[in-house]
């Protein structure tokens, strides 16, 4: 009767021990699922960093885009005053030498 007794909680404890298995298994998968979750959405979040990175320099690289030229449209502007200059002094190296060898 003892050892009836004995087998009966033995089964009962062997079911509880199975249901906890179970359970486990079950929760080990919701957090394997969890894992997979986290891991996708720290892929992209790492691609949303790149991304916007990629966009900050896209739009740093467009303003100094923008910089540069008009950098070389006041480099040009500055070019053509200097040849203008150049143009009048050269006008005005000629009439000095007319002026010298009229006098």
């Amino acid at each position: 009767s003892k050892l009836s007794d004995e087998k009966k909680e033995a089964g009962k404890l062997s079911k509880q021990l199975q249901a906890s298995k179970k359970e486990v298994t079950k929760l080990q998968n919701k957090v394997d699922m969890n894992s997979d979750v986290v891991q996708d959405l720290q892929v992209k979040l790492d691609l949303a960093l790149a991304a916007s990175k990629l966009s900050d320099e896209k739009k740093e690289a467009g303003k100094l885009s923008k910089q540069l030229q008009a950098s070389k449209k006041e480099v040009t502007k500055l070019q053509n005053k200097v040849d203008m200059n150049s143009d009048v002094v050269q006008d005005l190296q000629v009439k000095l030498d007319l002026a010298l060898a009229a006098s």
